[in-house]
């Protein structure tokens, strides 16, 4: 969890710094910064296969945990989570605000890190909102906002292409959050959907494909049951059928 959190606060850092314009990555002329560090753009396009071959095998061993340990969106889907949990009523408005608020911070960021900031107000008070790139703005905020605040998990779990990607190079190795229900420990208290960024039936759908191992589930299950007590962890392969049907009807009983 404490790696997880290290590489979520990173990925912050690096959107904060995008906005600042301490990263950035330049066309014309050719110039790139990393966290205030000059780097060579091209070096950084030679890299990139190597990053993206490094995630696939991290998805062998690990699962999908470039979503759960780097992805904003997974990010703000963790946020919101917290959030809505504790204004009671006035969940909706929250989710909306934030979503406002994130929308407007990640598409900023992303387009400051390849149009100069001075750049962009320039072509907005010489041509107005008929600007292409204040159009184009508008347009990435609207899809981001539509998708933070009313499409949310449904574009992880069934549209990301990342997401259908891993799913490919899933195997029946791949470490998958396996529910303990022979151990007649869980209470049904359902504090592990509760705090699950994806909205899943944790104890059905956890082990399944949309799962991102990002292990809120067994931490809150710790949290509720005692230190080494929770009946949810990640552990490598997926359950047989036999402990798939042990399971659900463990549940059952219990519900």
């Amino acid at each position: 969890m404490l790696a997880r959190r290290t590489l979520q606060h990173l990925t912050i850092v690096l959107l904060v710094s995008m906005l600042f314009e301490w990263t950035v990555m330049r066309v014309f002329p050719t110039h790139g910064l990393v966290l205030g560090i000059e780097v060579n753009p091209r070096l950084v396009a030679w890299a990139l296969p190597l990053i993206v071959f490094g995630v696939i095998i991290l998805t062998f061993r690990y699962g999908r945990i470039f979503c759960s340990w780097c992805c904003p969106s997974h990010l703000y889907l963790e946020g919101d989570r917290w959030v809505t949990r504790r204004v009671g009523r006035w969940r909706h408005v929250a989710r909306w605000a934030m979503a406002l608020v994130a929308s407007l911070f990640v598409v900023q960021a992303c387009v400051t890190c390849f149009v100069p900031l001075s750049r962009q107000v320039a072509s907005f008070q010489s041509e107005g909102i008929a600007s292409r790139l204040f159009l184009v703005q508008v347009g990435l905020f609207l899809t981001v906002l539509l998708n933070f605040g009313l499409v949310r998990w449904r574009f992880c779990t069934h549209a990301c292409p990342y997401g259908i990607l891993m799913r490919l190079f899933k195997t029946d190795t791949t470490p998958v959050m396996s529910f303990d229900a022979a151990s007649g420990r869980c209470i049904n208290c359902r504090a592990c959907d509760d705090v699950c960024p994806y909205e899943l039936n944790v104890r059905k759908d956890s082990d399944g494909d949309l799962c991102t191992n990002c292990g809120l589930c067994a931490q809150t299950c710790e949290s509720v049951l005692g230190k080494d007590n929770g009946v949810l962890a990640i552990k490598p392969g997926a359950p047989t059928p036999r402990a798939r049907d042990g399971r659900e009807s463990g549940t059952a009983s219990q519900g």
